[in-house]
């Protein structure tokens, strides 16, 4: 009895050990499982580069990214670029490496940039950074006129603007400071200043202003001061020959005098008679230009009707300075 239990426990024994065998071949042959995913993809590349700063308002982000050997590989629809915590809604470009975006309207100054990526996974890759939009470009200076009693000129800073430092305005008359001036605005306004009074002529006016990147703007412009002083002095009358003298035509010669500053393109330019009194040829009358205490000659001549011994005539005339302003006269 005890040795047939031993036999049969001799046979389990193997019979175990067997089992044990096969499934330990088993084992062996069969295939490895594959390693979850759980690296997320890389972002390099992005530009702006990180502290970088840019010139414009108006640029293209872009960055690369790469999953890890054997990954699951990157979900290109899942790349997106934020700019200071909005997301970039259109013109991007992405694929399995990279992605470009377009952005406009960046003020001066320091933007966050973020870009996203996962991979097919749901590891998802992000990149902060940083950059910069600077101003290296001056305000304009435009419009610059004066009068009597005020000098002022309008100027504007191009986006993307640091700002205009309006306590940095200055203004020169003839390399003259000229004191009490305000700017007022930003990025664009006007500069004003009280007049100061110097002699008649031509002058130069010269504006200054800077924006908060240090910048300096600069215009400048004409002052004609004073209008030029024209008169009539009494006129020379004749008949010119005996055909004008039996036709009723009479010349007369008129002397303009300026006191003021140079004249240009003076002309006389109507007369207004009594009596039936026509002008005949003469009006308007050539150009002159008539330096200060200068004068010219200006011929006109008359109709007369027969009979008629003496008219009163109301004369018109024009003129320009230095600068191009016209006047009318009387």
């Amino acid at each position: 009895m005890r040795k047939h239990c031993q036999g049969k426990l001799r046979y389990l024994f193997m019979f175990l050990l067997a089992a044990a065998l096969a499934c330990l071949a088993a084992a062996s042959l069969a295939p490895a499982a594959a390693a979850a995913d759980t690296t997320p993809p890389v972002i390099t590349n992005v530009s702006p580069a990180d502290g970088g700063t840019v010139y414009t308002s108006s640029i293209t982000i872009s960055a690369d990214y790469s999953d890890e050997p054997g990954g699951s590989g990157i979900d290109p629809s899942t790349a997106m670029i934020h700019v200071d915590n909005h997301m970039i809604m259109s013109g991007c470009t992405q694929d399995s490496t990279h992605i470009s975006c377009p952005k406009s309207g960046l003020t001066y100054g320091s933007h966050k940039l973020e870009v996203f990526v996962s991979d097919y996974a749901g590891n998802e890759g992000y990149s902060l950074t940083h950059f910069n939009v600077g101003d290296n470009v001056a305000p304009a200076i435009s419009n610059i006129t004066a009068n009597a009693s005020t000098i002022s000129a309008n100027y504007s800073d191009p986006a993307p603007s640091s700002g205009v430092n309006t306590a940095s305005v200055a203004v020169y008359v003839d390399g003259g400071s000229v004191p009490g001036c305000t700017a007022t605005g930003s990025p664009a306004g006007t500069v004003s200043c009280p007049a100061p009074a110097p002699g008649p002529g031509m002058h130069t006016i010269d504006v200054y202003i800077a924006d908060n990147a240090g910048n300096i703007g600069s215009g400048s412009g004409a002052w004609c001061v004073g209008r030029p002083n024209l008169s009539l002095a009494v006129p020379h009358a004749y008949w010119a020959g005996m055909s004008d003298y039996i036709t009723g035509i009479l010349s007369v010669d008129w002397t303009i005098s300026n006191a003021g500053p140079n004249a240009y393109s003076v002309q006389i330019t109507g007369s207004t008679n009594t009596n039936g009194v026509t002008v005949n040829s003469g009006v308007p009358s050539v150009a002159v230009n008539i330096a200060t205490g200068g004068s010219a000659t200006v011929t006109i001549k008359y109709h007369i009707p027969a009979n008629v011994s003496s008219w009163h005539t109301d004369m018109t005339g024009s003129a320009q300075d230095e600068c191009g302003n016209s006047y009318t006269y009387p």
